[in-house]
């Protein structure tokens, strides 16, 4: 047929030399500094999340005429669900962009996978009807 080579934008098209790799190695992504700073964010991340949708369940949860309006009763949903995806998600997360396997089996991972994705799209669904509803 033809040299496709010419088809192709330079970054795709191959050289033939592919011993003149130059520069540093690529960064795996394990250094301490990277390990620290992801633990530091995504901690920040879990415990902001936390308290924040507690606070709101408890708040609706405690007033009486809170707990009567149809839109709090979607917002505590919403909490819930974000507690859920809160729970689950970010040690996952943490623990996966550290490189570590998952510990638990598979009958845990199927599990979690299948109650924070419920989470997720309780979330969604939740924020959905608020918009309709309002």
């Amino acid at each position: 047929m033809g040299d496709n080579s010419t088809l192709l934008p330079p970054l795709f098209q191959d050289s033939g030399n592919n011993n003149n790799i130059s520069g540093p190695p690529p960064d795996d992504g394990n250094s301490l500094h990277g390990i620290v700073l992801l633990s530091l964010l995504f901690s920040t991340i879990f415990f902001i999340g936390i308290a924040g949708n507690v606070l709101v369940i408890a708040v609706i949860v405690r007033d009486s005429k809170m707990r009567q309006s149809v839109t709090n009763l979607m917002i505590i949903n919403l909490a819930i669900a974000d507690l859920v995806v809160m729970l689950l998600a970010v040690p996952e997360m943490v623990m996966f962009m550290m490189g570590g396997p998952w510990l638990l089996g598979p009958v845990a991972c199927r599990a979690n996978r299948f109650i924070m994705t419920s989470g997720l799209y309780s979330s969604v669904l939740s924020l959905l009807a608020l918009c309709v509803e309002r």
